[in-house]
């Protein structure tokens, strides 16, 4: 039971989930946002759909930023965190003094992705140290994945009617390499159950 318990709770497993969902997040978006911005705002929002397109990709650090600073809490790593937060802060305050003034706008979307993926970093270089968990299961099927859709989202940006082709090959191949596994679509009911009727270890001697 125990074991059992270790192996859906275990930080890596969380880790692809949460990726996998980023993941859908982004197809989603990508191909909706100017549905979306329509509905929300109105036509004269259409400029910000490609600002869309890129805040989505934060939640790929975003995701994999709440598993890592969860295993810093449990270690209580409180130094840790605050250097963590405190180059996140000195990351996102210098591109967007640095940028925003020339680029407006688009500026903020690219400066918040860059500013978790620096989050990302250090979480990584303090949890390493620790010994915990960093990297999620199937991480080269992972990194494929993200590649692949990464290649969707910019050529559906182009255009649909002039890339489709391209964006739907690119799309297919992404969610076949998709390291999905059965026990991703159990519901939290199915996973207790499934540990409170696991056999226990017998004891010999």
């Amino acid at each position: 039971m125990e074991e059992t318990k270790t192996r859906i709770t275990h930080p890596s497993a969380a880790l692809r989930f949460l990726l996998l969902a980023a993941l859908g997040l982004i197809v989603a978006v990508t191909v909706t946002a100017p549905w979306i911005t329509r509905l929300l705002f109105g036509p004269k929002y259409q400029g910000s759909i490609p600002v869309l397109r890129i805040l989505i990709w934060v939640t790929v650090p975003m995701y994999w930023n709440f598993v890592l600073n969860s295993q810093l809490i449990a270690k209580s790593f409180d130094r840790a965190i605050l250097w963590a937060a405190g180059t996140a802060l000195a990351v996102n305050v210098g591109f967007n003094l640095l940028l925003i003034p020339k680029f407006g706008y688009m500026a903020c979307a690219v400066v918040t992705l860059i500013t978790e993926l620096a989050l990302l970093a250090t979480n990584i270089h303090f949890v390493s140290k620790s010994g915990a968990a960093i990297w999620p299961e199937h991480l080269g099927r992972l990194a494929l994945s993200t590649s692949l859709v990464a290649g969707f989202s910019l050529f559906w940006a182009q255009g649909p009617a002039t890339t489709g082709w391209i964006s739907a090959a690119l799309l297919l191949l992404g969610i076949l390499s998709l390291p999905v596994k059965r026990g991703d679509f159990s519901t939290p009911r199915d996973l207790v159950r499934s540990a409170s009727t696991a056999p226990d270890t017998p004891i010999v001697g």
